[in-house]
Parts: structure tokens; sequence; C-alpha cells
């Protein structure tokens, strides 16, 4: 039996890549829960983590698709802006974020820069022009929206024929697919615990910081879609999209979190969104 010693390396990193955030959340949680100390939330940290993580898993996989200039951009669900960051050279980019907090930072963060227009608000009320944006990322958002499909088929409607789009996601039956690591930092404990226990938990645990707070992780934990990766795919064939290129970030064979570039076909239906 032949073994890719180049595979066999790209999953130990994987591995251990999993263990140390593990880790890190066991620290947090220690240092929280523990010995009851302080961990306020550095909006600047948070800031350059996300860019790094833009950098390796979205950047580096687009960059062998199509090339990362002069193209109209859609950020859905941007976040702080590690995405726009990266992009934000010889790209013009619209960024759209719901959370407010998230919204304000990136407002703030990129108001020099004139190709760069952030959105605080739902992406299903944005208004969106069909057929304009040639890269859509949708990075960390499927699993928080309910109808899925209806994203879906408002991403198919917004892009260009032939245009791309970046979409992740981590599935409910992951390691970590509650989202609630700062509060239980156990893989699967979602699975194995029923939901109105954990946000019971939750709540009475309190709030972790600031921003971090139990009101918010234990709604957003209970509103957490059950998509699979199966499911997605269908979902995605369905919508007239070619997945052309796909991974998974495995823990020990399950998988983590999806990610996938997908192509509109130029047959792409249109949908009833204005």
């Amino acid at each position: 039996m032949s073994i890719s010693w180049a595979r066999f390396a790209v999953d130990l990193e994987t591995q251990m890549d999993f263990m140390r955030l593990w880790y890190s959340h066991i620290k947090l949680w220690i240092k929280r829960w523990i010995l009851k100390k302080s961990v306020p939330f550095d909006e600047k940290k948070f800031f350059e983590g996300a860019v790094r993580h833009s950098r390796d898993n979205i950047l580096k996989p687009l960059e062998t698709i199509i090339k990362l200039k002069g193209l109209k951009i859609l950020d859905i669900g941007c976040g702080y802006g590690g995405a726009i960051e990266c992009l934000k050279t010889e790209n013009q980019i619209t960024g759209i974020e719901l959370n407010e907090n998230r919204a304000r930072f990136a407002i703030k963060n990129f108001k020099d820069a004139k190709n760069v227009k952030i959105l605080n608000g739902n992406v299903f009320e944005c208004r969106l022009k069909e057929n304009r944006y040639d890269l859509i990322i949708a990075a960390d958002v499927f699993e928080h929206i309910s109808d899925y499909n209806k994203l879906m088929r408002l991403i198919s409607l917004s892009l260009r024929d032939n245009g791309i789009a970046y979409i992740s996601f981590t599935p409910y039956y992951g390691a970590y697919g509650s989202h609630v690591m700062h509060y239980f930092p156990i893989p699967y404990i979602h699975i194995m615990v029923p939901r109105k226990w954990i946000c019971s938990l939750i709540n009475r645990m309190g709030d972790f910081n600031s921003v971090i707070n139990a009101r918010f992780v234990s709604d957003q934990f209970a509103q957490l879609n059950r998509l699979k990766v199966g499911e997605f795919r269908r979902m995605a064939s369905q919508n007239e999209f070619m997945i052309i290129k796909e991974w998974n970030l495995k823990w020990f064979g399950m998988t983590h979190e999806y990610f996938g570039i997908l192509r509109k076909t130029p047959t792409a239906c249109k949908s009833d969104f204005g």
C-alpha cells in the first residue's frame, strides 16, 4: 500500500491546527469560568485573526481559480472585514454585516477606502442588483440562515454569468457545530445534550465578556440550522451552480468546516428578488 507523505503532512497539520484552537478555548474557559478572571474582547486582535484566516482559507484557494483584481465583490456577513482587508486593493467591494458592533468597526476601519462600502443590515433587505458581482463571499454564514435556499438563490441572482461564489460553513454535526466553545469547549456536546439544557446553562453562567454575552450565544445556538454537506451540494446544483473546488477541515475524520468554490452557469434561472 502506497502512502502519500505529502497528504499525511497536510492532514497532520490540520489536526494540529484544530488542537491548537481547542487548547486556546480551554485556556480561555479556565480563565473565565474557573479562575473567574476578566477576558476582555480585543477587536483589533480579532480583526487580525480574521485577516490571517481570510488569507489562508479564502485568498489562497481563490487565487487558483480567478484573478483577484478588477472585480466587483460582495462579502455577505463580512464581520470585522478580514476578507475585505485582503481584497481591497484593485477591487470594488461591498460588505454586508447584520451585527451592529462588527459593522461599526468595519465602517470605521475602511472609511478612507473609496472602493469599499459597508452596509449594516439584513442581506435580504439590501435590494441587490441582478448580475452585478464577479465574486460573492459568504464565509460562516449559511449555518445561521433558516432559509438557506433563499440565500443561495439570492447569491445566484446577484452573480454575473460564470461568476464565482466562495462559501464556507460549519456543519451542525461537526465537532464544534454548536458555536458555544467559550462556554463548553467539549466536542459534540450539542449532540449529546438537549439544546434547551445548553441554552439554560449558558444563560445561568452569564456573559463571557462585554461582546460575547449569554443571550447572544444562546439565541445563536438555538437558531442554528442543521445543514449538511450533502444537502448543500444538492442545493448548489438545484440553483445551477457548478462546484469547481471543495474541501473539508476535518478532526480525526469528522468534518469541522466545509469550504466550496462555485461557478454560476450561464443558464442559472432568475428568481423573484428585487
